[in-house]
This record gives C-alpha cells, structure tokens and sequence, in this order.
C-alpha cells in the first residue's frame, strides 16, 4: 500500500520523502554527536562541544502552491552543510558552507549572512542576483568563512540565505523574497 502511494507522489514530494527518511534513520541509529529539528524559521542543528566537523541541516521550504492562484510549480527549498573547526560554548569556527537549493521555477540567490550571537553580521556576500535554473535539480555552491563566530553568551548562530522565487505565472505572491534560516546551537 505505501509502494502505491509513493508511486503517486510527484518527483519533488518524493524527494522531501526520502530525506524525511534519511533523518529519521540517522537520528535512531544514533550515527553522530549532531542532532537536528525544525525551527519556526528554518533548521536548527544541535552540534556537540568539539563535535563533528560536517553537519547537515534538514530541508526548509517556502511552498506557495496552495495559495489561490499560483501554480504547482511555486515551490523553493534549501538545506546548508556546515564545514566546522572546533565547536565550544563561547564559539563556533565555521570553515565553510555548502547551501544547496531545488526549484521548479527559475529563482536568484541573493545575500547570504553568517551571524554571531549578538545578530551582529560575521561574514556576508553581496546582494547579486545568482540564478537557480528551475529544473527541479539541485544547484550548490560553497561560501569560504574560516572564522570563529561568537556566541556572545547566546545559545546559537546563523546563516541566513536569501532567496527571490521566481514567479510561476501565478498571483502576485506566488514568488518574492524568501529568506532561509539555519542554526547551529553547540550542547554539552
């Protein structure tokens, strides 16, 4: 019965599916020091003092397709992987970050921001336009840091990414900016 279910599914609910999965097995077979759940704005990992040194955030959306008007293909979603040096309380080295995006419809990478605790701004790019073909594939590309970022006696930092969907033909807001947040909260 779920084989026939699956078969029904489109290729990009499949794909969400499958990584659900993923993360599920991971977690119940214990197989790292990093733990990971949804965020109201994004993905927050938790990441173990002198943990891992690759962390992998789950998938974050912005899905339209319901909203009146737009179409099946007002759709964007992302997830980073984290290149870590040490992890302690006070603060994270952060090498570098993966973040890799899926659409169906054409979109732009906008700016993308490292912050430390405080909201202060660690590392940025500008604000350029890169555009993410919509073809339902995905597209990657890796920001360098090698920084520490503070915590700044906070619990956690980010890395905003910024997204404009493209628009699908559809209602005003079947596209627009859309950004992307993924945290990294060291545990003892």
């Amino acid at each position: 019965m779920l084989g026939l279910s699956v078969m029904r599914m489109n290729n990009r609910r499949r794909s969400l599916l499958a990584i659900g999965g993923a993360v599920a097995l991971a977690a119940s077979l214990g197989t790292g020091p990093a733990s990971a759940e949804v965020h109201r704005y994004g993905f927050e990992n938790k990441v173990k003092v002198g943990g891992p040194r690759i962390v992998h955030s789950g998938s974050v959306e912005d899905d339209s397709r319901d909203k009146a008007g737009c179409r099946d293909d007002a759709w964007l979603t992302g997830f980073v992987k984290w290149d870590l040096g040490k992890v302690s309380k006070e603060e994270i080295y952060v090498k570098s970050i993966t973040v890799t995006y899926r659409t169906q419809v054409e979109s732009n990478a906008q700016g993308q921001y490292l912050v430390r605790g405080n909201g202060g701004t660690a590392w940025r790019t500008t604000w350029d336009p890169h555009p993410i073909p919509g073809d339902a594939r995905d597209h990657s590309a890796t920001f360098k840091i090698n920084k520490a970022v503070k915590l700044d006696g906070k619990k956690k930092i980010y890395f905003r990414s910024n997204m404009t969907m493209g628009r699908s033909g559809g209602a005003a807001d079947c596209g627009g900016d859309t950004p992307f947040y993924f945290y990294l909260t060291p545990v003892s």
